[in-house]
């Protein structure tokens, strides 16, 4: 009888063991799809900055193609006027000079926004870069808990073993 006891012991010693080795295989493939779906997430978020970044850049570079053109314009319309009228035309080449500085003041402020567009998004990405290393580490944190309760469930498993088998002599 007690060998039956001890070989019963022994076959549900191996089921629980069978059970913790199809967890901890089930929480090894939850950890990877956790840190495939931050990787995922993360990729996303750089491409849209980056989308956001070109966008911003190509309709900076609009502006100011826009406003050299009206400069270029007004400095032609200006260099014209000089050229072709005299002393009654004074106040309105006066008046094309300041529309020039206007228009220079307007796109040297274009400028600086763009810039400060231009930086805001870098920090940004700087922000999500972190946030993605923040994630990784997590995962590798989860992962590295993981391992240790599966190795620390092999061990009492082992432990158990040992007992029985001692038990078994």
């Amino acid at each position: 009888a007690s060998k039956e006891d001890a070989s019963s012991q022994l076959d549900q010693m191996k089921q629980e063991l069978t059970d913790t080795s199809s967890l901890l295989e089930e929480s090894k493939r939850s950890a990877a799809q956790a840190e495939a779906a931050v990787a995922a997430a993360a990729a996303a978020a750089e491409k849209e900055l980056q989308t956001q970044r070109k966008a911003n850049e190509t309709a900076l570079q609009s502006l100011q193609e826009q406003h050299q053109k009206e400069i270029d314009d007004l400095e032609s319309k200006y260099s014209d006027g000089v050229a072709s009228v005299g002393r009654e035309k004074d106040e309105e080449v006066l008046g094309l000079r300041d529309r020039v500085a206007d228009l220079e003041g307007a796109l040297k402020a274009s400028k600086e926004d763009a810039s400060s567009q231009l930086d805001q998004m870098k920090q940004e990405l700087t922000d999500t870069s972190s946030l993605l290393e923040e994630s990784k580490r997590s995962a590798a944190q989860a992962e590295a808990a993981v391992a240790a309760a599966a190795a620390a469930a092999e061990k009492e498993l082992q432990t158990q073993r040992k007992a029985n088998e001692t038990a078994l002599q």
